[in-house]
């Protein structure tokens, strides 16, 4: 929609200006583009990139980007006079959200059995990198539990999200899986638009397997749901990843 990043700052800008003068705008002043936001807004300022996690604190969803949205929210909470200690305990009693890598259960037996399924909306490559690599940080390298005691494999079913948005980002999402052991694409998710002709998953599939991954394309929600099994064993992990229909993938993979 957007014709490019000033356009989209802009939008920030137009927003920001609606906040009245006696409100705030929580935001980390270190992020990309933020300054260009804060210079042309009226209200006050609550940065919550100062803020610092008590020591040991965790969460139960995962990765670096969860960390600081956990930041964001108990600058909101500070900005409303909450303390930060009801701020914190509901913090670390979060669990998450529908389709934000949502546990949905295990694969069953006879092949493929015992796979943990997680399904998440995450449908840009930067999204695809930061849940992945979230996924490392709870199902580690070299730790055991996967198929034969071996480090888990991650197999990702994946469905692109708009014909030009696959055009666009396809070089990022080439490089987008560096976590997974496995990437099973499916056809575009079309949404609001019509094919033009000169984009489709298997354009995907190549430009990640130039990346040395190991990446297939399939046509169907059954035929991606088998060959995830077929790729995985007991204590291995599936995400189905997408903001289409993924999540069917992971209703078949649970038999729900």
């Amino acid at each position: 929609y957007y014709r490019d990043m000033e356009d989209i700052v802009y939008a920030f800008v137009e927003l920001s200006q609606k906040v009245p003068k006696d409100g705030y705008l929580i935001l980390d002043s270190h992020a990309p583009n933020v300054q260009a936001v804060v210079k042309q807004s009226h209200s006050q300022n609550a940065d919550y990139e100062v803020l610092k996690l008590p020591e040991g604190f965790k969460l139960h969803i995962p990765g670096a980007h969860n960390l600081l949205n956990a930041k964001a929210a108990w600058g909101v909470a500070k900005v409303l006079g909450i303390p930060d200690e009801k701020a914190l305990a509901s913090l670390s009693a979060f669990r998450g959200t529908w389709r934000r890598f949502e546990y949905r259960g295990k694969t069953h037996p006879p092949a493929g059995g015992g796979a943990l399924v997680y399904d998440d909306y995450g449908h840009h490559p930067t999204e695809i990198e930061a849940t992945l690599q979230g996924t490392r940080e709870i199902f580690p390298l070299n730790k055991g539990g996967g198929s034969g005691g071996l480090s888990p494999k991650i197999v990702v079913v994946f469905q692109p999200h708009l014909y030009s948005r696959t055009k666009q980002h396809l070089e990022g999402f080439g490089s987008a899986f560096k976590e997974a052991s496995s990437v099973v694409l499916l056809p575009i998710y079309p949404a609001r638009e019509k094919d033009p002709g000169d984009i489709n998953s298997q354009m995907v599939v190549d430009a990640i397997q130039k990346q040395g991954k190991d990446a297939h394309f399939v046509q169907t929600f059954d035929g991606a749901a088998s060959l995830a099994k077929t790729l995985c064993g007991a204590g291995d992990i599936i995400i189905t990843l997408g903001a289409g229909e993924t999540n069917k993938v992971a209703d078949i993979l649970v038999d729900k």
